[in-house]
């Protein structure tokens, strides 16, 4: 690891400047676990020339690969102890020309160029950007990992995350906003309990508490498989000529305590989840006894830290909560130790034996080296020396070994105001999906903010798409009332232009407050807005890409024209779960172009003050279970266009107080399944145009207390199957101009006087060859070819013979 010789020396890496070696003189290097090592050095550069050549130029040397090796200048007082050497990988960040200095004649060169150069780690790198960017359900070790993946060109050495042990959940958010990636990394470490060592074999990532057991101050946090352990003596001694390898002085202190809080905010998935804290068993107030002396001092100080139980990650809040109280305990310790040891790196566990016959162990969390050659004589340049600067020592900051290490929590940045963004899809078009809705399982919707496009499309032009983070994201989005009780919902479409705020101001935690309208997403109101700008609409369009129709309340608010509009693309559906009330103080117009159909389980009662006027352009059916009672009170017309039908299950009645006229222009049909019967208080007139057939499969009777009469212009036939039977309790007549009467049976005449009388001739048939036949001067008896004629001169006998019996 050391360089060839003894010396110290800072050399140049690169295919330009390879090797290329400056002397160092003077070195002040800091090495903490909450930072990149930073070092600053005077070096000097041999060369021929007056002037520093081209090589050496400040432009040519910035940001270079360096390698400062750092060699023990007092091995050469002890050549039975071995070298010990630092090696110092890093770049150049600064660099100051401060003179040459000529050198004797009997040099091979000439002219010493010094410079005043700042080193740094090569993590310093990852602060020369700032970017926004998201990474959506990874763990902290991927983006970590992913971090310095894409910084393979920046940072040569090896990053080692082997020693991290704890389990790190995947989050949903983890945000890098507006920040250097140095910035983003060490913000993460400090919050997940992370922390970093350099070493000449590059960077080491661990973790601060893995389920370590600190219940009893005896227990031990690192182990020899984590951090290296070593062991010096001390000795506090100025009479250390040999310069042996010790600890050369301890001092224990406690600052005053910071006053530390956690500011917790809930989780999106489980919002009641914040009630996470510290255990009582967290936070150990023993106090320190006797602290005039210093040995009792030195030894209790060990024991006076929290005592953690099992810390892991399980809890994220209660996580947070511990490495709060864990960083400002170790800050509020002021344990320094100074050395001559060289080889202790950060992290190191060192036990330190002979003090007061005791040992103590320590973890060495920050380390300050102070290197002079004092063969290159000469005024010191560098600023805050010691003020006994040897040639080589160093100021340790140390914690017990007793107790983890946290860096102090770098606070998150805080978000500023709002921001906007776009609802985007499944692909990077959004155009192709515009005015589709697209959610996680929880109905949140990605967004892609408006402040990472510059990013992103950079992003996409270095990495070619191929990162683990992203630049938009899953919201939720806030609503006028949401909860299980009550609530109003608007999913955002892709496409749409939102606003986005950050819930306590914290970047991992941003929220869609509401929506804009552009250019290319307007208001649905279909005319420009300077004509509708009274207007007041709550509107939605039907989903998908070419949809044009919209559900839509707008309220338009004109003087005089004040109106509410109501648009269903489709259905429209109400639930009353009680009573419904309208009051429409002027007219109500309802149009139907399809069914309407209404369904009421109780009664239906209609006040109408005027005129009720329905038109049924089709058929009108009404079904009453029970009994319907119409009043009317004046007239009641009933037109039907076509058929008109009653049909009664029981009985049918009607009251009429006046007249009653029923007209029929075509016939008239009536079928009785059972009796008809008929009153009439006055009279009965029944005029027929045409002829009256009456069929009776049982009798017909006909009673009159008056008289009876049948009257018939034409023809009058009464016909009978059987019998024909006219009863008269006095005088039956029958009267007219001729009168058939034809009987295919017998006919009995029964009577105590029966007239027949005819004015013109009277014929009485009998079978087809009898016959009665009279004219009024004559009566002619005919059976088969013979006749009896009567008349006024006498008896005739034609075709036959006079047979007179006894």
């Amino acid at each position: 690891m050391s360089s060839s010789n003894q010396v110290s020396e800072l050399i140049f890496t690169g295919r330009e400047i390879d090797n290329y070696k400056f002397r160092v003189v003077e070195a002040r290097i800091l090495e903490r676990l909450d930072y990149p090592f930073e070092i600053e050095c005077i070096c000097y550069y041999e060369g021929i020339s007056n002037e520093p050549d081209e090589k050496t130029g400040v432009s040519n040397l910035i940001d270079r690969n360096i390698r400062l090796y750092l060699n023990d200048p007092s091995y050469t007082n002890n050549k039975n102890r071995p070298l010990q050497s630092k090696l110092f990988i890093g770049v150049v960040s600064e660099i100051i020309y401060l003179g040459n200095k000529e050198l004797p004649s009997n040099y091979s060169t000439n002219n010493k160029y010094y410079y005043r150069f700042k080193l740094n780690s090569q993590l310093i790198r990852l602060s020369y950007n700032r970017a926004y960017r998201i990474y959506n359900n990874k763990s902290v070790l991927e983006v970590l990992n992913h971090l310095f993946e894409r910084s393979r060109g920046p940072i040569t050495v090896q990053i080692d995350f082997s020693r991290v042990q704890n389990y790190f959940p995947v989050e949903e958010y983890i945000t890098q906003y507006n920040e250097s990636d140095l910035d983003f990394l060490l913000r993460l470490c400090s919050r997940y309990g992370i922390y970093i060592s350099e070493s000449d074999k590059g960077i080491n990532f661990y973790d601060s508490v893995y389920k370590a057991d600190f219940s009893t101050s005896n227990n031990e946090y690192v182990n020899e498989e984590v951090s290296k352990h070593v062991m010096y003596p001390y000795n506090p001694s100025s009479d250390n000529y040999l310069s042996s390898h010790c600890i050369s002085s301890i001092e224990y202190g406690i600052r005053g305590r910071n006053l530390w809080s956690i500011f917790s905010t809930s989780e999106s998935s489980n919002p009641s989840r914040h009630q996470a804290g510290i255990s009582e068993n967290y936070w150990d107030t023993r106090e320190i006894d006797n602290r005039d002396k210093v040995t009792t001092y030195a030894s209790n100080i060990n024991n006076y830290h929290p005592s953690f139980t099992n810390i892991n990650y399980q809890n994220g809040l209660q996580f947070q909560a511990t490495l709060n109280v864990l960083s400002n305990h170790i800050e509020s310790l002021n344990i320094k130790a100074r050395s001559n040891i060289l080889e202790l790196n950060t992290n190191d566990v060192i036990t330190i034996t002979n003090i007061e016959g005791r040992e103590s162990s320590y973890k060495i969390i920050g380390i300050v080296h102070y290197y002079h050659d004092k063969s290159e004589q000469g005024g010191r340049i560098l600023e805050h020396e010691p003020s006994l600067y040897s040639m080589y020592s160093n100021e340790l900051s140390l914690i017990p070994n007793t107790m983890p290490y946290a860096m102090k929590v770098i606070e998150k940045p805080r978000a500023l105001g709002i921001t906007t963004g776009v609802v985007t899809g499944n692909s990077e078009d959004i155009n192709s999906e515009r005015n589709s809705i697209v959610v996680d399982d929880y109905g949140r919707v990605r967004v892609q903010f408006a402040s990472n496009v510059v990013q992103g499309r950079y992003d996409e032009e270095v990495f070619s798409g191929k990162y683990l983070f992203t630049h938009s994201c899953y919201l939720r989005y806030t609503s006028p009332a949401a909860s299980s009780h009550s609530g109003f919902i608007s999913v955002p479409r892709v496409g749409d232009e939102v606003v986005v705020s950050f819930i306590d101001g914290d970047p991992d935690r941003p929220i869609i407050t509401g929506s804009l309208y552009n250019h290319e997403t307007p208001s649905l109101i279909q005319n420009e807005i300077l004509v509708n700008k009274h207007k007041t609409s709550l509107s939605s369009k039907t989903v998908g890409l070419n949809e044009r129709g919209r559900n839509e309340l707008t309220m338009s608010n004109l003087p005089n024209s004040e109106e509410i509009y109501l648009k269903a693309e489709r259905d429209y559906k109400e639930l009353v779960q009680n009573d419904y009330e309208q009051s429409i103080l002027n007219n109500k117009t309802s149009k139907v172009s399809g069914s309407h159909n209404e369904s009421i389980l109780q009664s239906h009662i209609q006040n109408i003050a005027g005129l009720k006027d329905v038109n049924v352009g089709g058929e009108y059916l009404t079904v009453v279970a029970l009994s319907k009672d119409t009043a009317v009170g004046l007239s009641n017309t009933l037109n039907v266009g076509a058929e008109n039908t009653l049909r009664v299950a029981g009985d049918s009645k009607e009251f009429i107080s006046g007249d009653k006229i029923v007209e029929i222009e075509g016939d008239i049909k009536e079928s009785y399944l059972s009796d008809c019967i008929k009153t009439v208080s006055r009279n009965v007139e029944e005029t027929v145009q045409g002829s009256i057939d009456q069929t009776c499969k049982g009798g017909i009777n006909i009673s009159s207390k008056n008289h009876y009469d049948v009257t018939c212009e034409h023809d009058m036939d009464l016909y009978s199957k059987q019998n024909v039977t006219i009863t008269s309790d006095e005088h039956t007549s029958l009267v007219s101009d001729s009168m058939n009467m034809e009987i295919n049976a017998s006919c009995d005449i029964a009577a105590q006087e029966f007239n027949i009388n005819t004015h013109s001739s009277f014929i009485i048939n009998i079978g087809d060859d009898a016959s009665i036949t009279s004219d009024g001067s004559s009566m002619t008896f005919k059976i088969s070819e013979v006749e009896l004629l009567l008349d006024s001169e006498g008896l005739t006998l034609n075709k036959g013979k006079f047979n007179i019996k006894k």
